[in-house]
């Protein structure tokens, strides 16, 4: 898994503060067990090899932040796509991501 970005419409909806907090659930290890598990240095060679640039103040913050950490973004967009929550708009491909 890579990071990914999309661009999307969200509707306007009610209850709004219910869309921010389920963006904590799209995180499916803690940052703790991603340390542990996780190794920064490991993440940043990946990506390199991907042609994608990380920076950061540690190997501990990318171990943190790494791709593995997250739900696979293609499902969660879909997801709120085909409930009608979203219009997605466009995919992009990160060149560089900043942690930190």
């Amino acid at each position: 898994m890579d990071w990914k970005y999309w661009f999307y419409h969200v509707k306007v909806v009610k209850n709004a503060k219910y869309l921010n907090r389920n963006m904590v659930s799209w995180r499916v290890m803690s940052r703790s067990k991603a340390i542990r598990e996780l190794k920064g240095e490991e993440t940043k060679e990946k990506l390199h090899k991907k042609n994608i640039e990380i920076k950061s103040r540690s190997f501990k913050a990318i171990a943190e932040e790494s791709p593995e950490v997250y739900k696979d973004i293609e499902e969660v967009v879909n997801v709120v796509h085909d409930l009608g929550i979203s219009k997605k708009v466009a995919r992009l491909k990160p060149l560089v991501v900043i942690i930190g």
